[in-house]
């Protein structure tokens, strides 16, 4: 039985809208080996066998999308035209989206061809990608590292600029900042005498050096470290949540006593709004093991766990948050007054919760890490 061409392009343009074989052979009365001679013939595939969409729905939000970006396209496009920018102005706002962004695209955008480009740049002095890439990674890094006071090393400004998909290496940002005279300044650190005196007050390591916390108040860490303003002597007690190393609680006096630490621990206890079941670490200093200090634990109810005597490494987070606040901070200051220090402290603090990335917190800051938890966990 012959059928004529407009029937054979009826069956062929349902076949391709992806209704079944069988509702089209009974439409049109043919049978199965003749509508797949004919597809064979035509080389038709339907839409899903292209894989272009599953379902309307899918078609309809990709049409939606599509008129979304369109539309965006054509604001860009005709702002661009309505500032009637020269081809020299063109070609010099190409040049700074260029690490970015695809030539072509630029090109297309501002409404000029790529080939263009490239002629007016090879009349000037060639300038190579390499060193277009550095004068585009320069201020970035001089940004954050002025934003942190020289503090930021070169893996922390890595891994905060790999986090917003910029593509570098370790290796160029510690050239680029050597290039710009960017250094931390360290200062050596002061030796410490071991201290064997032997103590019959009774000591329990609870923590045993396992710093990595599954949440936030279970183990709280604290210490406490002396500063010199000119020939008097000033103290800092810290209380960290090991979980996210958030310094949750401080306090500065002038005198190493209970009430120093005392201060510290119930800032933290009101900042974490009461918690219970936490754990307090700390080396065996006799602030804290005071009577004052011991009876506000028992208030509180906060149990105690101290650190061997003469080994730091049982309080290593701590030590290396003293560490870095001395050699990145202190140390590279004269201060005058109290004040002053007092001043110092509190930017640090706030730099170190909210810009430093630690590498034991997969390079995020304490406060990202404590909003992510809080966050997976409603």
């Amino acid at each position: 039985m012959r059928y004529d061409i407009t029937t054979i392009r009826k069956v062929l343009d349902d076949y391709k809208q992806g209704i079944k074989p069988k509702i089209i052979c009974e439409k049109f009365s043919i049978s199965k080996a003749t509508l797949f001679a004919w597809i064979t013939k035509n080389n038709i595939t339907t839409m899903r066998e292209n894989k272009m969409l599953k379902t309307t729905k899918d078609f309809i939000t990709l049409e939606k999308q599509y008129n979304k970006i369109n539309i965006e396209k054509n604001i860009i496009e005709d702002a661009f035209v309505g500032l009637n920018l020269t081809l020299e102005e063109k070609i010099k706002i190409a040049e700074t989206l260029l690490p970015k962004y695809p030539l072509k695209v630029i090109a297309r955008i501002l409404h000029f061809p790529s080939y263009t480009f490239y002629y007016h740049v090879h009349r000037r002095i060639k300038t190579t990608l390499i060193q277009k890439t550095d004068a585009f990674l320069k201020p970035i890094i001089k940004k954050y590292f002025y934003d942190s006071k020289e503090r930021l090393s070169c893996d922390k400004i890595f891994m905060i600029i790999k986090s917003q998909n910029i593509k570098c290496s370790k290796r160029r940002i510690g050239r680029l900042m050597r290039e710009m005279d960017l250094h931390i300044k360290r200062r050596s650190k002061a030796k410490r005498e071991k201290n064997d005196r032997p103590t019959t007050f009774p000591v329990f390591n609870k923590l045993k050096q396992e710093f990595n916390q599954p949440a936030p108040n279970i183990f709280w860490s604290g210490d406490v470290t002396m500063v010199k303003i000119k020939n008097n002597r000033f103290y800092i007690a810290i209380v960290m949540d090991l979980f996210s190393r958030l310094v949750i609680g401080y306090y500065v006096s002038t005198k190493n006593d209970a009430t120093l630490v005392v201060n510290a621990l119930k800032q933290a206890y009101e900042l974490r709004n009461c918690p219970i079941g936490v754990t307090f670490h700390s080396d065996q200093g006799a602030s804290y093991k005071s009577i004052q200090f011991r009876n506000l634990l028992y208030t509180l109810k906060i149990s105690q766990s101290f650190s061997k005597r003469g080994t730091p490494y049982d309080n290593s987070v701590i030590e290396a948050f003293f560490s870095n606040l001395k050699q990145g901070d202190l140390n590279n200051k004269c201060f005058e007054f109290y004040d002053e220090l007092k001043q110092s402290i509190d930017d640090y603090v706030q730099y170190y919760n909210n810009m430093r990335p630690h590498k034991a917190l997969g390079y995020k800051t304490p406060q990202q890490t404590e909003n992510e938890y809080y966050k997976n966990s409603k």
